[in-house]
């Protein structure tokens, strides 16, 4: 019986204290993401009359002569048409 009393107490204390944190970090991170937003929407923007391009390349790994069968690597080139 003390025991759940206690655990209780605790669950209490803890509920009283979530909203202090909760509304603090939900407001902050509702204004990253609006600043995120507003950012990608402007770059895009300043893009608009140069398409980008994104070449993916996969390259086989070699061993000396002999073709290593595991994993490929990964090459991105990203290229502007006004650069």
């Amino acid at each position: 019986m003390l025991d759940q009393l206690r655990r209780d107490r605790r669950y209490r204390a803890i509920l009283e204290i979530w909203p202090v944190a909760h509304t603090p970090l939900s407001f902050a991170l509702l204004a990253v993401l609006i600043a995120h937003v507003v950012s990608v929407f402007y770059y895009w923007e300043r893009q608009a009359g140069r398409p980008t391009v994104i070449l993916v390349t996969f390259v086989s790994v070699t061993q000396g002569s002999q073709p290593h069968h595991g994993p490929r690597e990964t090459i991105v080139t990203s290229l502007s048409a006004g650069a």
